[in-house]
């Protein structure tokens, strides 16, 4: 258990935001992280940060198992999702043409990858214009600014 590893205590979101303001800190997810480390010890921990990242979750399949509305004859209708073209998959990084570096957002059944639109840019391709740079990931992390 995890009580064996390391000394464990409660803390509620009140004692957290008592503890922020007592020491005069913003109320920011990274000043209550710290709160939390630093409210048994009682000491000041530095709120200027330089290695805080932004960790979000990028999920490789739709949760969606069917259809909206069922079809006359055929009851539900299992919602089919191209996983894969030419070996490259959603949240891959590719090259497309050579310029552009992008991510896949979705695969059509046209036989097309599609990317975020950006003015000027392309917003698909076909697989034999892209070259794979990097495997998505199902958790990004990005360095907080």
């Amino acid at each position: 258990m995890l009580i064996e590893l390391a000394t464990l205590s409660l803390l509620y979101g009140y004692e957290t935001a008592t503890w922020r303001k007592h020491q005069e800190l913003e109320k920011s997810h990274t000043s209550d992280a710290l709160c939390v480390a630093t409210y048994e010890t009682g000491e000041r921990a530095p709120t200027d940060c330089a290695n805080t990242y932004w960790i979000t979750f990028r999920p490789r399949q739709t949760r969606k198992q069917y259809h909206d509305l069922p079809r006359k004859g055929q009851g539900r209708v299992r919602y089919e999702v191209n996983a894969e073209l030419e070996g490259f998959r959603k949240g891959d990084i590719v090259r497309v043409k050579g310029k552009w570096v992008k991510q896949i957002n979705s695969i059509y059944s046209t036989g097309y990858l599609a990317f975020a639109r950006v003015r000027g840019e392309p917003n698909t391709a076909r697989p034999k214009d892209c070259q794979l740079l990097e495997r998505g990931r199902m958790v990004v992390w990005t360095q907080a600014q």
